[in-house]
């Protein structure tokens, strides 16, 4: 039973969410058309948009120390990562001359 409900739930969500967003982008839209200058309403919409996103104490300057432990584990992950080949083929060459009497 608690699992229909969290589907439902869920579902409403969704729906509520669909619907919020619709209603916010009609807004918008009204707003941009009835503006004595368009552009400048549309500036206005996009600047409102994305300060609201910016308010969330999230910070634009990079973490120095993250920036730094990032580059200092690169080398070494790359390093686990490269394969050193053998030769150009990839085979070994006296893996491939096996059959012949001499070795190469």
């Amino acid at each position: 039973m608690v699992r229909k409900d969290e589907k439902y739930k869920e579902l409403y969500k969704m729906s509520l969410k669909t619907y919020i967003d619709k209603h916010m982008r009609d807004v918008d839209s009204e707003y941009i058309k009835n503006a004595e200058n368009e552009t400048k309403a549309v500036w206005s919409v996009i600047n409102q948009k994305t300060r609201d996103r910016s308010d969330d104490n999230t910070s634009s300057e990079p973490d120095c120390e993250m920036f730094n432990n990032y580059f200092v584990d690169a080398a070494p992950k790359t390093r686990r990562k490269v394969v050193a080949p053998t030769n150009h083929t990839g085979v070994d060459r006296t893996e491939r001359n096996e059959h012949l009497d001499y070795q190469i």
